[in-house]
C-alpha cells in the first residue's frame, strides 16, 4: 500500500482499502439512517431517546449523522430501545 501526502491530505492508492472503507461508510451510514427513521416512527426526540439509552442527545446526533466517534455501546444501547438488532458480519 502506498499513502501519499497530497495538500495535507493522506491518499490510499491500495484498491481493496479503498473499497473496504467505502463498505464501512455505507454500514454507518444504514445504522444511522435506521436508527434515525425508528426514532422518528416511534415519535420520539433526539433528547428523549438520549434520555432512554442513557447517553447525551449531542451522542444521539453523531449517531444519527454518522459522524463524530460515539462508543458501540451508545450505538446498541440507541438501537436497543428502538428494538433494532445490530449484526456484525464478516
Amino acid at each position: 500500500m502506498t499513502i501519499v501526502v497530497h495538500d495535507g491530505k493522506y491518499r490510499c492508492r491500495n484498491r481493496h482499502y479503498l473499497a473496504v472503507r467505502r463498505s464501512v461508510v455505507e454500514s454507518i451510514t444504514a445504522v444511522a439512517n435506521s436508527i434515525r427513521r425508528a426514532r422518528k416512527d416511534a415519535g420520539l426526540t433526539q433528547e428523549d431517546l438520549a434520555n432512554l439509552a442513557e447517553t447525551s442527545e449531542r451522542t444521539i446526533r453523531a449517531i444519527e449523522t454518522g459522524t463524530g466517534n460515539p462508543s458501540l455501546r451508545a450505538v446498541a444501547a440507541a438501537a436497543n430501545v428502538l428494538g433494532l438488532r445490530l449484526t456484525v458480519t464478516r
